[in-house]
Parts: C-alpha cells; structure tokens; sequence
C-alpha cells in the first residue's frame, strides 16, 4: 500500500502586524520610564536683591569636600559612613541646624549627592551650597575676556 501525501506549501501568518507591536513596546518603555524617574533636588533660590543670611556658627554644620576626596565634618576628617551618624548625633541636640556644604571646583557631582543623601538619612533638612573656585574661571562677555 503506498500512501500518497501531497505537501503543500503554506505561508505562516503574523498575529498581529509590526506597526501594531512597536506601538505597544513605545506604550510600554513610555509607562516603565516613569518608574525610574529621579525626583532630583528642590533648591529655593535667593531673589536678586536679597541679602544673604548670616548664620552663627553654632546653627550650622559645616561640611567640606576636597578635590582629593576628603571630607571634613567642622574641621574633622569623617567617612561617608560615619556622616549620617554624627549628622544625626548633631541634629538630636539642636533640630534647626544648617548644613553647609562647601565643594571644591574639582568634586565629582555624584559625591555631592552622596553626601546630601547621607545627610538626609542623618535628618538634615536645611542645606546650603558654597561652590569654591580655586582659579577664577574667565567669562566671556561679547568679544572680550574678563
């Protein structure tokens, strides 16, 4: 007995079609990308013609990042791990003081932020940001160099 099976060529159709794919992965990278939005730093900016507050020593802590990667806490050398400790310590005594931060020119942005972030879970709330320029940077105004 000999069977005779035929083959038939038979195409495979698509579900759906590749407009309708892309738009679902645009609508699905556009929904994922809010998970992973930063909510960056809220900064209240002083006004043109506003005085800057005189802080007393004793209101604020300082912190003040070098180039080379110190960090001092009020003149004493501190880990990043041992900030948020004596932050907090600090804090306890006196809730409203000022974190100053003094950052060198050359200090990487992510270890500002390290620093803010360390602070924070020590539960400072009150920053202030001093940027030093160790070599004045020319501006250029027009044509000329200032």
């Amino acid at each position: 007995m000999h069977l005779n099976i035929k083959s038939t060529d038979r195409k495979v159709e698509i579900a759906g079609s590749m407009t309708d794919i892309s738009f679902l992965l645009i609508i699905f990278f556009i929904v994922a990308a809010v998970f992973f939005a930063d909510k960056g730093l809220f900064l209240i900016l002083p006004k043109k013609n506003e005085k800057p507050l005189q802080l007393k020593p004793d209101e604020v802590i300082e912190i003040k990042l070098g180039r080379t990667g110190l960090t001092l806490l009020d003149g004493r050398k501190v880990s990043l791990s041992l900030l948020e400790k004596t932050v907090k310590q600090r804090l306890s005594v006196n809730p409203g003081l000022v974190v100053v931060l003094e950052v060198n020119g050359g200090v990487k942005y992510q270890r500002v932020l390290s620093v803010i972030e360390e602070a924070k879970k020590g539960g400072a709330k009150k920053f202030s940001i001093i940027s030093v320029m160790k070599k004045p940077v020319p501006v250029e105004v027009g044509d000329k160099k200032k």
